[in-house]
Formats: structure tokens, C-alpha cells, sequence
């Protein structure tokens, strides 16, 4: 969490997933799946941008209605303590979210 001179917060969210392909037919163990091979083009940078919205979805959502799912006030008190009066009770509705998520092939 960043927060300038103005009380305007911005919150950085960054994901590392992994994720592959399976081959199965029917429910199966782990250690009886086979790996089916790389993740066609173009699917992780869909699924990049669809996890994006999502997420920003659900953080303007909660902050919209004053929930504080995500953190920003404990963030604001362990960051920046002597701001902590000062933008307490607008820190929330002054953050915007910076979402980045980034796929790797489990190969």
C-alpha cells in the first residue's frame, strides 16, 4: 500500500499461479493423471486479464460498501503509522487497486 499526501492510497496486488493441461477421462488420483502437454497460445493471457477483472470486481465491490476485505487499513498501520489518524477513515473509499497475475505453464 502507497499512500501520497493527499490520503490517496494505491494498492498493489501481484499472483504467480501455475497451471497445465490434464488428460482424464473419468475422476482419477493425482498421482494417476497424465500431464496432457502445454497450455495452448493465448489461454494464460485470457485467463490473466479474466482473473484481473475479477479481482478488481471484488475489491471495488467490498470498498464500495466499507468492507475492508483486502487489508487496506491493517496495511495503512503497518506501513505508514503516523498517517494512521489522519487518513483512517478515508483511506478506504481514496485506494485503487493495481491487479497483476501472471500464469506459467506447470512445464
Amino acid at each position: 500500500l502507497k499512500v501520497n499526501e493527499n490520503g490517496e492510497g494505491r494498492l498493489k496486488i501481484q499472483l504467480r499461479l501455475t497451471a497445465g493441461t490434464l488428460d482424464f477421462s473419468k475422476a482419477l488420483s493425482l498421482n494417476q493423471i497424465s500431464d496432457a502437454g502445454d497450455v495452448p497460445d493465448g489461454i494464460f493471457a485470457l485467463a490473466e486479464q479474466k482473473l484481473s477483472a475479477e479481482i478488481l470486481s471484488v475489491f471495488e465491490k467490498t470498498r464500495n460498501v466499507e468492507c475492508d476485505l483486502f487489508g487496506v487499513q491493517d496495511l495503512l498501520v503497518k506501513r505508514k503509522p503516523r498517517a494512521l489518524h489522519k487518513y483512517k477513515k478515508e483511506i478506504l473509499k481514496n485506494t485503487r487497486a493495481e491487479i497483476s497475475v501472471r500464469f506459467e505453464n506447470v512445464r
